[in-house]
């Protein structure tokens, strides 16, 4: 017989207009993710909804995948989800199967860069959990400037956008999302090329506002590449599309 631990699975049904897409909860914090993305975020799943079903979005920072998982099963787009955490990528990857979007959704366990290279992924405690943020690649800042509380350490890869983009099997994308820790503008240094494609409409950054040479990068690299700002709402998410 086996272990009741290995017969019990935990799925949250998540009704969206499309039908109900399952979401595996392996924590407490996976099922409030899942409980409560449809309304946590509406700007950013209005975003979602504007994508057109033949584009692609690039998924930074994916955790266990739900707006992935939205953009893939509810919009039809295709998507490229990054996550650098194991705790949150079997979570994403399981979901993906769950929900038959394997041929949608590539997922790639990294993190993102300026450049490629192996570096100290920190963990703050609840990150060790499904579901669970405040993780941050070379870096132990959190986006307000002050000290995550680092609980363990990976020695893990990280690479720049332009070369994942490059990679074969990866569709260019023509939004994209960054939601990650203290790190945002380094990554879109590493963006340069795919920043000044035209086939790149929109991207949705979380700003660290309180991070000053991280926040003048990520400006200083969108401006450059000819994006304005829209809005910006909750948690410094912030909108930029192409001139």
């Amino acid at each position: 017989m086996p272990l009741l631990v290995e017969r019990v699975d935990l799925w949250y049904p998540v009704k969206t207009s499309k039908g109900t897409l399952r979401m595996h909860c392996g924590g407490e914090i996976a099922r409030v993710r899942a409980q409560g993305f449809l309304s946590v975020e509406p700007e950013t799943l209005k975003w979602i909804d504007g994508f057109s079903d033949d584009e692609t979005l690039l998924d930074i920072g994916a955790n266990v995948g739900a707006y992935t998982l939205y953009a893939s099963f509810v919009k039809g787009v295709h998507v490229v989800a990054v996550e650098p955490s194991p705790f949150s990528f079997v979570e994403l990857s399981r979901n993906i199967l769950a929900n038959g979007l394997s041929d949608k959704v590539v997922a790639i366990m990294a993190a993102a860069a300026e450049r490629s290279f192996v570096a100290d992924m920190n963990y703050a405690s609840v990150s060790l959990k499904s579901g669970g943020s405040g993780a941050s690649f070379d870096t132990a800042l959190d986006n307000a400037g002050g000290d995550m509380g680092v609980a363990a350490k990976l020695k893990q890869p990280g690479f720049a956008i332009d070369e994942i983009v490059s990679w074969s099997g990866v569709r260019f994308p023509n939004h994209i999302k960054i939601d990650v820790i203290g790190n945002q503008g380094r990554i879109l240094v590493g963006a340069k090329k795919t920043l000044a494609d035209p086939r790149l409409k929109s991207l949705m950054v979380e700003m660290p506002l309180d991070l000053p040479e991280e926040d003048r990068l990520a400006r200083d690299a969108l401006t450059a590449a000819g994006f304005k700002q829209t809005v910006a709402v909750r948690h410094n998410n912030t909108f930029f599309v192409r001139h």
